[in-house]
């Protein structure tokens, strides 16, 4: 498995390195881009997904209940796969677990697609199940 080493790197090298480590990596990876807050993490995670058509992302918004950032993933990834497979869902029905289920259905469906996703700002997605 590819592996990127924690370094300290000017934001250019950065954006190198992980288009390449996306471009040449043919199996599932991570990649965790850390940093301080306003550098431009965001920018640059924006700009490579809009690069590439098999990158899905998400960011967490701030006080945004679970409810409402599950309802705008089954959107965005509704939207990304091009099939309404979320939607048709009840939002009683919905869960994490269900959203997750239907992103390796998508894989497993669509194996000669290298899949990459990007979660931004997840700290603001992981909340407790009734916030």
């Amino acid at each position: 498995m590819s592996q990127l080493v924690p370094k300290r790197i000017p934001r250019r090298e950065a954006e190198l390195e992980i288009e390449e480590f996306l471009s040449h990596n043919k199996k599932s990876g991570l990649v965790y881009l850390r940093g301080r807050r306003r550098v431009g993490k965001t920018t640059l995670l924006k700009k490579i997904q809009a690069e590439s058509s098999n990158i899905f992302y998400f960011i967490g918004m701030l006080d945004e209940t679970n409810r409402n950032s599950l309802d705008r993933f089954v959107v965005a990834w509704d939207n990304f796969n091009g099939n309404a497979v979320l939607s048709r869902y009840k939002k009683t029905e919905l869960s994490w677990s269900l959203c997750f289920d239907e992103v390796v259905h998508f894989a497993h469906k669509n194996k000669k697609l290298v899949l990459g996703i990007i979660f931004d700002e997840i700290q603001w997605i992981a909340k407790a199940q009734g916030a």
